[in-house]
């Protein structure tokens, strides 16, 4: 009988060892491009800054910040609960691998993020709250960015086409006075009706190229 348990343990152990050998890696690539224009016409410039994306299992395991030199600016590193497949926070580091802020997440019943509230690492002090409403198909339509004391600082509004797909960004602060606003041209969509290649536009003037790979 100890035997047969020694045996299934062993055999459970390279089962999952296995398993983890077998889970893939995927890892998408975000670039932003800032626009050089002639009159009417425009095209991508240089770049201004990049980040990758790395999923197992199509959950989020980390994000890489990039500067344009390609030069390393941050990384923010996701969490999960035993068998959950929504990370619970995230934590975001320095280039040296220093821990400087994390994210305790808040999820509604059908899985839509519906709060991150970011803290210091140092201190553990609360820095602000973000919190998220969206649509009947689970796309983000509004985010507020609330202070530490929950008064909320900017409100940010997105629409969208009926692939989620971002048309037009408007940000105002705590009065409703507009602080920015953009919109976005989409030059190329996947087989999913997804954007790859956008420009980001403001008042009428193309400021920003964005690339996904």
């Amino acid at each position: 009988m100890r035997k047969s348990i020694i045996t299934f343990v062993a055999l459970l152990c390279i089962a999952l060892v296995s398993c983890k050998k077998d889970s893939k890696i995927d890892i998408d690539t975000l670039e932003i491009y800032t626009v050089q224009t002639d009159g009417e016409n425009f095209a991508p410039d240089t770049l201004a800054y990049y980040e990758t994306s790395h999923k197992s299992d199509n959950m989020i395991q980390k994000i890489e910040y990039y500067y344009s030199n390609g030069n390393l600016k941050g990384i923010e590193k996701y969490h999960y609960k035993g068998t959950d497949t929504l990370p619970y926070e995230s934590k975001y580091y320095g280039p040296d691998d220093k821990l400087l802020s994390y994210y305790v997440l808040s999820y509604d019943k059908k899985g839509n993020k519906v709060m991150s509230a970011a803290y210091d690492a140092a201190n553990d002090e609360l820095l602000r709250r973000e919190t998220f409403d969206h649509d009947n198909n689970g796309h983000i339509k509004a985010k507020r960015i609330k202070n530490a004391n929950d008064e909320t600082q900017r409100i940010y509004t997105f629409t969208r086409d009926d692939k989620g797909n971002e048309l037009t960004m408007v940000v105002e602060d705590a009065n409703g006075a507009l602080v920015a606003a953009e919109r976005y041209q989409i030059t190329k969509l996947d087989a999913q009706g997804k954007w790859v290649e956008k420009y980001g536009i403001v008042n009428d003037v193309p400021k920003t190229f964005h690339v996904k790979k």
